[in-house]
């Protein structure tokens, strides 16, 4: 039988906006360590190099796993973390969610195998690893706005290996009179002497809603989608991206997705003058979170 919203737990450390999404929805949403801040990564590293187990740290879901039938827990997570899970709970199913390629984040060893269940939103992770496949997710509550278009193409992401190309697009669309934005966050390990800072969710939606079009360019080895072509489908923004991967979706539309290498650029101004081609809700709901997590909760992968 299928678990009630009460028996699934959500371990997600990432997007605020997400997480209360999830939570509006009835699901018990956590974050792994409760109000991270100095102090706490402080004793982590401390821990670590003790080699002391840090569950004391953790948030208030230790609490709900007695009762919880299904943890699904977004990567990277530590092993212990599981262990940690299943001596709570031996029953307990988890669900071990990469949004990340693996290469990236850690890749899947025998004994993960051994206490959860590995998903991945990459069919290249799925295919060299032997991992279940699904689709990137995002939320049909999120709604576009009537905004005045101020700019024609928009990116805000951070470094993951993409600058030297963003930057070769930016000046090219900028020669071109493109109005662009362009908002490039060093990633974690690199210095940031420009002291760019990462905008809120709300704050890059609000950005995109203001442009023709969202530019997507994949980090290297990436052939999962990431959330912009998401934020194109639901918002009905025009995409530009360098995934050739994403003709096979079913939301594919010539008129709504430019792809760099393949379409020609002497027709992108015509590409972001054009209309949206409206697509249907059918194919809208194979990509939404609710119908993400029946897959992963059926053992149904995602089929094209």
């Amino acid at each position: 039988m299928k678990p009630t919203k009460n028996e699934i737990i959500f371990i997600y450390n990432s997007v605020d906006y997400f997480q209360k999404l999830i939570k509006d929805k009835g699901y018990p949403i956590f974050e792994l360590y409760p109000n991270e801040n100095f102090k706490t990564r402080v004793l982590k590293k401390l821990f670590k190099k003790l080699s002391i187990n840090d569950s004391i740290l953790f948030g208030n879901w230790t609490k709900h796993l007695k009762k919880a039938k299904t943890v699904v827990v977004f990567a990277t997570v530590n092993l212990y973390v599981l262990e940690f899970i299943k001596k709570q709970n031996p029953s307990i199913q988890i669900i071990y969610w990469y949004w990340n390629p693996a290469y990236r984040i850690g890749r899947p060893t025998e004994a993960l195998r051994q206490l959860a269940d590995i998903w991945t939103f990459d069919e290249i992770d799925k295919e060299n690893y032997q991992l279940k496949y699904n689709n990137t997710f995002y939320f049909d509550e999120i709604n576009s706005s009537n905004s005045p278009k101020e700019f024609d193409i928009v990116f805000v992401g951070r470094n993951k290996h993409r600058k030297e190309k963003l930057l070769e697009l930016e000046t090219y669309f900028t020669e071109h009179n493109y109005r662009n934005f362009f908002h490039i966050v060093p990633n974690r390990n690199e210095g940031n002497p420009e002291k760019i800072k990462e905008l809120s969710y709300k704050e890059y939606l609000n950005l995109i809603n203001q442009s023709k079009a969202i530019l997507d360019i994949s980090p290297p080895s990436q052939v999962g989608l990431t959330l912009r072509p998401m934020e194109s489908l639901f918002l009905e923004i025009k995409l530009i991206t360098d995934n050739i991967h994403i003709k096979k979706e079913p939301f594919y539309h010539p008129l709504n997705i430019f792809i760099l290498g393949e379409d020609n650029l002497d027709g992108l101004r015509h590409f972001l003058d054009s209309p949206y081609q409206p697509i249907s809700q059918e194919i809208k709901t194979k990509y939404d979170f609710d119908t993400w997590l029946d897959r992963m909760l059926d053992q149904k992968e995602f089929t094209y």
